[in-house]
């Protein structure tokens, strides 16, 4: 391909338009065009290509132009796309190890925020790739399920693509808490009642999703779980998470109340103004 539809097909996958161009791309298109983002450092134009389905057999090749052009977030990119096509192998011998490795290192925290958006579109390809070779939707790594991995990030479609797959809403983590005490965003929660999650159910540790949410937030994820529960089942709620030191008369009668993480006492009021029981332990 020359280099001018080389830039074509670039500019068209900025513009969105790449999807109306059908059987006329061919993989040489797709791999002159990654070739191109690679010596740019375009690591979200990769991503796209990746998608469109370039092969990742030429990651090693491609990697080798980024490095040479010092081009960081396309590095960053390849490399991890490389390590993917590892884990791809390894899953047609029946070995989730490496695939399960591959998953934990895409979905390691991250402070950066630029670094945060472009991890979100990997951990969504690197996913939905190992679960279409192989891997169980139910698969853990040291006793976290990957469930609960795409549960903490937020990412809403390849959570309604496990539930639909039969991974379990009250999946619990390693630490004994389920997806709906863990979910941090609106329509991961929606997704997550969808499918049957029980804001009441309590966690290994005694409580439920509804009473967490009152204490930690967001006030949004509470609203929802609020909305979604009976009356009846709110007012036998006899269980609140134990916030370390806190004495609010408004609530306790000036009793220490004892919780973990943050304390938000509009939602607590909440529960306790529609008959939630005080009782902690």
């Amino acid at each position: 391909m020359s280099c001018e539809r080389s830039r074509v097909v670039v500019s068209a996958i900025w513009s969105r338009q790449f999807a109306d161009w059908g059987d006329r791309v061919t993989e040489s298109d797709l791999r002159d065009a990654a070739d191109l983002a690679a010596t740019w450092g375009q690591d979200l134009i990769l991503d796209e290509l990746i998608s469109c389905g370039l092969p990742l057999g030429y990651m090693d090749e491609l990697l080798e132009v980024a490095e040479r052009h010092q081009r960081q977030w396309a590095t960053s990119a390849l490399r991890a796309y490389r390590n993917l096509r590892i884990a791809e192998e390894s899953l047609k011998s029946g070995d989730e190890g490496p695939a399960l490795n591959v998953l934990t290192e895409v979905f390691s925290p991250s402070n950066h925020r630029r670094d945060r958006m472009r991890r979100a579109r990997r951990q969504t390809v690197a996913t939905r790739r190992v679960l279409q070779r192989g891997l169980s939707p139910s698969a853990t790594r040291n006793g976290e399920p990957l469930f609960i991995a795409v549960v903490r990030c937020g990412l809403v479609e390849l959570t309604r693509e496990l539930l639909l797959a039969g991974v379990d809403p009250h999946t619990p983590s390693k630490s004994g808490r389920l997806a709906l005490d863990l979910c941090e965003s609106l329509p991961i929660a929606e997704c997550l009642l969808h499918h049957g999650a029980n804001p009441v159910r309590p966690n290994q540790h005694g409580f439920s999703a509804l009473a967490i949410k009152a204490f930690e937030g967001p006030a949004d994820v509470f609203e929802l779980l609020l909305h979604r529960c009976p009356e009846a089942e709110v007012r036998n709620l006899d269980r609140l998470p134990p916030v370390t030191g806190i004495h609010d008369p408004k609530i306790s009668g000036g009793d220490l109340i004892h919780t973990w993480g943050q304390f938000d006492r509009r939602g607590v009021q909440r529960l306790l103004s529609l008959g939630a029981r005080w009782p902690m332990h």
